[in-house]
């Protein structure tokens, strides 16, 4: 598939479709058309037993994540407000944002889950179409190297396939497609939220320094 046929998503509107791009189920949404390949496990297998795995309760703790209330929260409690030059205010916002980062971790690794589910369902539905394709492209070539008499046919290049795909099924592959970028850009702003509530803990710490050398002057 050439880079130039993938829909790009700002950040900005990634934002906005957070909430569904991540389920807080665990239980990801599915791709159009999408076929369980033979022999692949049910939901039930993937999940974890937090009774027979000492890191179940890690997990769970990952997937279950309020994608949506934690997001919306976590963004709007970014802004510091009036009253951050009190001592007891300062120090009151630096344990809520110790919270706020390890919440923001959370959603920033249940992001990174949902983005490797994602890939790995679109993957096994662009095989299917990819192999379809080959195999169409490659048996036009051997009829018309039959027709011209020739002795030998070429292989079906990359962008022979990619295009074969993108002119039997336009549409899946296009949500394809955008799927992916969409879940791609919503873990980055995942992401830049964990490292602005970082940045707002080291910002508050060192507020707390200096409070606290002005309050012990010797």
């Amino acid at each position: 598939m050439t880079s130039g046929r993938r829909r790009l998503v700002s950040d900005e509107a990634a934002a906005e479709r957070l909430a569904e791009a991540i389920v807080p189920s665990g239980k990801p949404e599915a791709p159009a058309h999408e076929e369980r390949a033979e022999g692949e496990p049910g939901e039930a297998s993937t999940r974890v037993d937090a009774s027979a795995d000492p890191w179940g309760v890690v997990v769970e703790t990952v997937r279950s994540v309020d994608v949506q209330g934690t997001y919306v929260r976590l963004r709007d409690e970014l802004s510091l407000g009036d009253g951050v030059v009190e001592y007891a205010v300062v120090l009151a916002s630096a344990d809520r944002a110790e919270r706020n980062s390890f919440d923001a971790g959370l959603l920033a690794r249940a992001a990174k889950l949902e983005q490797d589910e994602v890939e790995r369902k679109v993957g096994v539905r662009l095989e299917v179409l990819r192999t379809t394709a080959r195999k169409e492209v490659e048996e036009e070539k051997r009829a018309a190297a039959k027709e011209a008499g020739a002795k030998t046919t070429g292989k079906a290049t990359i962008e022979e396939v990619s295009d074969r795909m993108t002119a039997n099924w336009p549409d899946e592959v296009a949500s394809i497609e955008r799927r992916r970028a969409e879940i791609h850009a919503a873990r980055a702003v995942a992401d830049n939220l964990e490292g602005a509530w970082k940045s707002r803990c080291q910002t508050l710490r060192a507020m707390l320094d200096r409070y606290g050398a002005r309050r012990d002057p010797g």
